[in-house]
């Protein structure tokens, strides 16, 4: 079966284990000064269905090597609307990144999209659920 339509939640803790590692390794490949969705984290990682997922995965990191704040809604907007704190913290190291807001959270995803550098033809935005 493939391991795609199978729920994380049924997933081995081994599986999930390996699946986490990959999100990060994903994240970490994210450019300086650019940012990606968890939508497209998960698309890059063989799971489509599990933004929820890579948001999990994410939460917990503060101080580690995995760039967590390059990482933001569908929408562009910054996630964690409970956490101030860290809804700031994200915002700054993006700004010290060089990336752009269009409001007080909101990036502007027509600049700052990691896939959009890497998809055919300009200003072209490709629907990864579609």
């Amino acid at each position: 079966m493939d391991s795609s339509v199978i729920n994380f939640q049924d997933l081995s803790k081994p599986e999930k284990a390996i699946l986490i590692q990959k999100f990060y390794d994903i994240v970490r490949s994210i450019p300086t000064g650019k940012v990606a969705t968890y939508g497209q984290i998960a698309n890059k990682a063989g799971r489509p269905k599990d933004a929820r997922e890579v948001g999990n995965a994410l939460s917990g990191l503060v101080k580690t090597d995995v760039p967590w704040h390059r990482v933001v809604l569908a929408s562009g907007k910054i996630a964690m609307p409970t956490r101030p704190d860290l809804q700031k913290r994200q915002r700054e190291l993006l700004l010290e990144e060089g990336v752009e807001f269009s409001g007080d959270y909101q990036v502007y995803m027509e600049r700052y999209d990691w896939q959009r550098d890497s998809q055919q033809g300009a200003g072209e935005q490709t629907d990864l659920f579609g």
